[in-house]
């Protein structure tokens, strides 16, 4: 299964017009971060009252031993979850990209991934 390519948004300090990307269970996500500094941005907007999206990061094998996935907050209907950045020695695939998973979605949620330049 391909998954879903989350765009990447660089922030500027004049502000930024952000990419919308609609949320995708069936296919899950995957976003490029080869340098890190990238934020990830879910804006729950189901149309179902009471649907909550639980977001997973799928980890790597690290050099600090550490295991299991990062689930992020659950987001209720109507909110925003935001969760990153994440280093790439952590989170990155042998491909450079984070690999999301979501336990909902529909048209009316949306990531976004934020880099942020330091």
């Amino acid at each position: 299964m391909a998954r879903s390519v989350i765009a990447i948004t660089t922030a500027v300090q004049a502000g930024i017009i952000a990419t919308l990307d609609v949320t995708d269970s069936s296919n899950d996500h995957e976003f490029f971060n080869p340098v890190g500094g990238v934020v990830l941005i879910l804006v729950n907007g189901l149309t179902a009252a009471g649907t909550t999206i639980v977001t997973t990061i799928i980890s790597v094998a690290d050099p600090y031993g550490r295991t299991g996935d990062l689930t992020c907050p659950s987001s209720a209907t109507g909110t925003v979850m935001i969760a990153g950045p994440f280093p790439p020695l952590l989170f990155n695939q042998t491909d450079d990209t984070v690999q999301v998973d979501v336990s909902a979605s529909d048209a009316q949620s949306h990531f976004i991934a934020l880099r942020v330049n330091t």
